[in-house]
């Protein structure tokens, strides 16, 4: 049936920056949990090309972090910090 699924985004970057982000809001992913490319790559339908892309747009918005030698985290956010974001978009 059309338009009972929602619309899959172009492209596989824009797919996993979208599942990425909804994770995150959703609290499917915690704050200061890892993120593992290959395990998200295999449950989003990705490969890690896209995903990296959608982790580097990620961490620009301050959503997620980079620590070197350990990977992507959930960024923790203040209450300050929330408030910021929400007022940018």
């Amino acid at each position: 049936m059309a338009g009972t699924s929602p619309k899959r985004p172009p492209t596989a970057q824009a797919f996993a920056l979208a599942e990425l982000r909804r994770m995150i809001i959703a609290g499917e992913v915690q704050p200061g949990e890892p993120l593992r490319q290959d395990a998200l790559a295999e449950r989003l339908g990705v490969s890690r090309v896209p995903l990296r892309e959608a982790f580097k747009i990620l961490e620009g918005e301050g959503q997620i972090v980079y620590q070197p030698h350990r990977g992507f985290k959930v960024a923790r956010l203040s209450l300050a910090d929330l408030l910021e974001t929400y007022r940018i978009r």
